[in-house]
């Protein structure tokens, strides 16, 4: 299965119950743990997803929107630290 795929699969799952663990997603996305963390990886690099205890989960728009905020706009007043929200220190 291409990367691609796997990516829409495991997103798609995710969406459809969330905090799944990692032995439940690979076995519902039959592929192996190695393909699933690469996945992962890919999914939450991307902001789409986000890991919380022994699961993962979709991410909603907003908190999409303000990680890539975070992430790309230099002048943005906040920074998003471990999944906490703070103000930016120094000049922006």
């Amino acid at each position: 299965m291409r990367e691609e795929d796997l990516d829409w699969l495991v997103y798609h799952l995710l969406r459809d119950g969330a905090l799944q663990d990692n032995d439940c997603l690979a076995a519902r996305a039959g592929c192996t743990g190695k393909d699933l963390a690469g996945s992962l990886a890919r999914l939450e690099s991307l902001f789409l997803i986000v890991c919380e205890g022994t699961g993962y989960r979709v991410l909603s728009l907003q908190e999409f929107m303000l990680a890539s905020q975070a992430r790309h706009d230099p002048s943005a007043p906040f920074v998003i630290e471990g999944g906490v929200i703070k103000e930016r220190k120094g000049p922006a």
